[in-house]
């Protein structure tokens, strides 16, 4: 009892080291926690120590505002088990919103490169697709990684109608610079008929 009411008046006093002890012991079952989770949703591409190092971020920022309630080492346990909890199904729908996203992407752009879809960054993007411009790149690197449209409008601070157009003339630049050749050869094969015929 004598441990708990000194962890507590620790952790009211602010002391980062002690929180950051109590995270580093808990971590084996957040982990585990965390994994049961994902793996209930069938999600594998979620990195587990990321979901962690958010939490303990989190507990961190909360002791060094001051905003840490004083909680025995119990609660406190289930605090951050819940917190780690909630932040696994925020990524859950996270996936869950890139895959959706990934698949409109298909079906809207079912030329784009497997690497670019595999690793959206502005390298892989401006290798496969030298002709699109920065923004091009930026704002298929954003939808790529999941983000809506209004998600990508606030992250490059315009508005969403100016997004949404970017979007279409960047997807039109795709659709061009992926079929270029299949439509030279649909433009080359009626003409060589119609000369035959002549």
């Amino acid at each position: 009892m004598e441990n708990s009411s000194n962890f507590e008046e620790r952790v009211r006093q602010g002391h980062r080291e002690e929180v950051a002890a109590f995270m580093l012991k808990l971590r084996s079952r957040i982990l585990r926690r965390v994994r049961g989770k994902l793996r209930a949703a069938g999600i594998t591409a979620v990195d587990t120590e990321d979901i962690f190092a958010t939490c303990a971020r989190r507990v961190d920022r909360m002791c060094l505002e001051g905003r840490l309630v004083a909680l025995a080492e119990d609660d406190m346990a289930k605090y951050v088990l819940r917190m780690a909890e909630n932040t696994a199904t925020n990524k859950i729908l996270a996936e869950c919103r890139r895959q959706h996203t990934l698949q409109r992407l298909k079906r809207e752009l079912p030329d784009l490169h497997d690497e670019i879809v595999a690793e959206p960054n502005q390298s892989v993007i401006e290798s496969r697709l030298p002709k699109l411009t920065e923004g091009d790149r930026e704002i298929l690197e954003l939808r790529l990684r999941g983000l809506s449209h209004v998600q990508i409008a606030n992250a490059l601070k315009v508005p969403l109608t100016t997004e949404r157009t970017r979007w279409q003339r960047m997807r039109a630049r795709v659709k061009a610079f992926m079929a270029p050749a299949a439509h030279s050869e649909e433009r080359r094969i009626p003409q060589s008929t119609n000369r035959n015929s002549s």
